[in-house]
């Protein structure tokens, strides 16, 4: 039997997807103006969004970027390190584990 006096009404906070954080490195085979902004505009053009970036340039003109970007699944980090394989200039994408 069902007690209506112990009955609570309860509303769930759904309307945000949930996202985790997902590091990722960027391998540059040579640097020039514009290219962090390429990048970032791919990541952006999936609705990733970034929270911290390391960017090394060495004294040969390659670099390595590291991000950490917040993604919703992993359709989302595919998509993502795809976008940023088409940039002129990049030769190596990756998920880096742990943060």
């Amino acid at each position: 039997m069902l007690d209506k006096e112990r009955i609570v009404a309860v509303e769930w906070e759904g309307s945000e997807p949930a996202t985790r954080p997902v590091r990722i490195a960027v391998y540059i085979e040579r640097d020039r103006p514009g290219l962090l902004a390429e990048i970032t505009a791919a990541i952006s053009s999936c609705h990733g969004n970034i929270t911290k970036a390391d960017i090394t340039v060495t004294d040969d003109r390659k670099g390595i970027n590291h991000f950490v970007v917040e993604v919703e699944d992993l359709k989302q980090l595919q998509a993502i390190l795809q976008a940023i394989r088409e940039v002129k200039d990049v030769f190596n994408v990756e998920r880096v584990r742990g943060l």
